[in-house]
């Protein structure tokens, strides 16, 4: 189901494109999920003590939030430049080169 609908948002993606910039969708993928974001926030805020966050901890959030940005940015930007199944398999294999990756770098 997750993968289901991550291709429908993708597809929406591809075609709000038509319209605007490869910056603009993203702006709003992410202006859409900050209020489930905020209400999770607010949801876990209540009464629970949340873990103090460290320097190192925010700044590794900061960056992978950044990097998730330009690279959905870079996303929409395919998908203008070549058809739908070239990028979704492109998006698939993200999955396969990350666990490559974190093999390598932990072990």
């Amino acid at each position: 189901m997750a993968a289901l609908l991550q291709s429908v948002r993708t597809a929406a993606q591809k075609q709000l494109t038509a319209d605007i910039s490869a910056e603009g969708a993203t702006l709003v993928r992410y202006l859409f999920g900050l209020p489930f974001a905020l209400l999770y926030l607010a949801i876990q805020a209540q009464g629970i003590q949340l873990p103090r966050l460290g320097p190192t901890f925010l700044f590794s959030v900061l960056a992978a939030g950044a990097l998730q940005i330009v690279a959905t940015v870079l996303l929409i930007r395919l998908f203008k430049l070549r058809n739908f199944a070239v990028g979704s398999t492109y998006v698939r294999a993200e999955i396969l080169v990350t666990a490559l990756l974190g093999v390598s770098f932990f072990f």
